[in-house]
């Protein structure tokens, strides 16, 4: 790797930095356009709806709640729904990702369709 940097300084790196990417509005720039070519990128990412069927809609049942995080009880919680970031109510529909998460089916859906 050391090869590749062969007469390349730290000092003349910071130089061509300042000059080159320096001004606020260069590194705006540069950002916007890495953003545009990485969302370009996960246009076709959309999950298969064959994958998306066979994924497991349950219940949530006491056995799904967590010990609240922090809490020096048995206090425990609903699963949360790490979309919406809020709580999947007991007895009504979380599916499960093969992540182990469980999500509400309405925050799932459109989130794997675009």
């Amino acid at each position: 790797m050391s090869e590749h940097f062969a007469g390349v300084s730290p000092d003349s790196f910071m130089a061509n930095f300042s000059e080159g990417f320096g001004r606020e509005d260069r590194i705006f720039e540069m950002v916007r356009r890495i953003s545009e070519q990485e969302a370009a990128k996960k246009t076709n990412n959309k999950a298969a709806k064959s994958a998306v069927e066979k994924l497991l809609c349950i219940e949530i049942e006491p056995k799904h709640m967590q010990k609240k995080e922090g809490s020096t009880t048995n206090i425990k919680e609903a699963p949360t729904c790490t979309i919406c970031v809020e709580h999947i109510k007991l007895k009504t529909k979380g599916m499960f990702m093969p992540c182990g998460h469980i999500y509400h089916p309405t925050c799932l859906h459109p989130w794997l369709e675009t």
